[in-house]
């Protein structure tokens, strides 16, 4: 009897700790590292295979990648790649291919818009996944009809974009090790679940609306893979999905099954300040949301409106009143240097952070990222580093909201002393840097 074939699910190592997954390439932060969420998706559709995940943010030694590799010896792999990293990730990959004649296919930011001539290009690929969601990576090692991928045929180049459902099977939690994942206000071990793929918004600065209609995986599979969680000892889960609340009766079938079957889970999830009402509300508290994450962007409702958001400023703080009233958190999410942003703009979002009732707000510098609409629409040809302005905004706009009174008590929101002290890095880095910029307010 022949043996299963050895696949290898990588996250390549590179000279810091990088996170590839879901098209958008983020540093590993002192407050945060997630789980590859890619790799775990793939993992559920590669059932009869040998399977190994290598994560190079958690593991990021080129020595241990070298043992892993020697002693796996890999048949196949399923790379991430991201722009940041792409020369060392690229080098890493043909050395795999020279050393073990493995299959290679790539998954990332990078293959977005030009997936057939960046397979061209690089002739050790055998493969690229354009939607991290697809089963054509398993496909095409079981030699079954390949229905959403770009593959190398001989000579040929060949594509399909069928895309078919979201039903693999519960990806292996197992194979990671999850004591060394944990968000800003959770220490491990959590989980990452997908229950949907896409977004209905439109967002110009985002890379969701490019992935189609949004796509749903069957409520009683999600309920297993929390399942499978779950009797592992884990009790907390992060919903990775880009607007969990965006099919309400879906959403509430989904709760009522945690809450039924999983007392004592602990969630969070992406989430939008609509569709929300309070039986949706009193349902999230009854299956144990603790955090939701809202995407508000900016404190402008014109700039709003440019960017394509689906919701008003105005609907914000209603939304946050009743997530409030059920014992739910709110993290705010804000982008600064975006193109067509005003100085009115940015004096905006400092007046609404001042006023407004998030627990926890998170601000990220514009770029222009690939396979978004801002991009196509004529952005430079790499994302660069964001400006002295720009930075000195994301100080500012910071400083004006921890500075409140009323938020000092919330600022220590990590779960012990052990991981406050992973964040002084992290910490000491903004204290340098504000060193830099004129005091707060000059700008304002």
């Amino acid at each position: 009897m022949s043996r299963p074939k050895r696949v290898l699910l990588l996250n390549p190592t590179y000279h810091r700790p990088l996170m590839r997954d879901t098209f958008h390439p983020t540093s590993k932060s002192a407050l945060y590292i997630w789980h590859p969420l890619d790799l775990l998706i793939q993992s559920g559709y590669l059932s009869g295979f040998d399977v190994r995940i290598h994560d190079g943010v958690v593991d990021n030694s080129r020595a241990s990648l070298e043992r892993t590799l020697a002693e796996f010896a890999p048949d196949a792999v399923l790379s991430l790649v991201a722009f940041p990293s792409l020369t060392s990730d690229l080098e890493i990959l043909e050395g795999i291919k020279k050393r073990y004649g493995s299959t290679i296919f790539a998954v990332g930011d990078v293959t977005y818009g030009e997936r057939e001539a960046f397979l061209a290009r690089h002739e050790f690929l055998d493969g690229i996944l354009a939607d991290y969601t697809s089963r054509g990576f398993a496909q095409y090692l079981r030699g079954e009809p390949i229905r959403n991928a770009i593959w190398r045929d001989g000579d040929r180049i060949c594509t399909e974009s069928t895309h078919e459902p979201m039903d693999y099977a519960t990806p292996r939690h197992d194979l990671l090790d999850l004591s060394a994942y944990y968000l800003p206000y959770w220490k491990p071990p959590f989980g990452s679940v997908y229950s949907s793929h896409g977004c209905p918004a439109k967002c110009r600065f985002c890379v969701a609306p490019g992935w189609g209609r949004p796509r749903f995986r069957d409520t009683e599979a999600v309920l297993d893979e929390v399942g499978f969680l779950y009797h592992r000892g884990v009790r907390k889960v992060f919903f990775r999905d880009g607007s969990f609340n965006q099919s309400p009766p879906r959403m509430a079938r989904l709760l009522e099954g945690i809450a039924a079957r999983y007392p004592g889970m602990r969630l969070t999830t992406w989430f939008k300040p609509k569709p929300l009402d309070a039986p949706m509300a009193k349902l999230m508290q009854a299956a144990g949301f603790e955090f939701v994450h809202i995407g508000v962007e900016t404190g402008s409702p014109r700039f709003l409106r440019e960017l394509g958001k689906d919701f008003a400023l105005e609907e914000v703080e209603p939304g946050i009143d009743l997530l409030h009233r059920n014992g739910v958190k709110v993290v705010g999410h804000f982008m600064v240097g975006l193109p067509g942003e005003r100085d009115e703009d940015y004096r905006l979002t400092l007046r609404y952070l001042s006023r407004t009732r998030l627990d926890i707000v998170s601000f990220s510098a514009f770029e222009y990222s690939y396979g978004i609409k801002m991009r196509n629409e004529g952005g430079p040809a790499r994302p660069d580093h964001p400006d002295t302005v720009t930075r000195r905004r994301l100080y500012h706009l910071m400083a004006r909201f921890y500075a409140r009174p009323d938020r000092w008590p919330r600022i220590w929101f990590f779960e012990d002393l052990a991981h406050v002290a992973a964040s002084v890095p992290r910490i000491a880095r903004y204290a340098a840097d504000l060193r830099l910029y004129p005091r707060f307010g000059e700008i304002a």
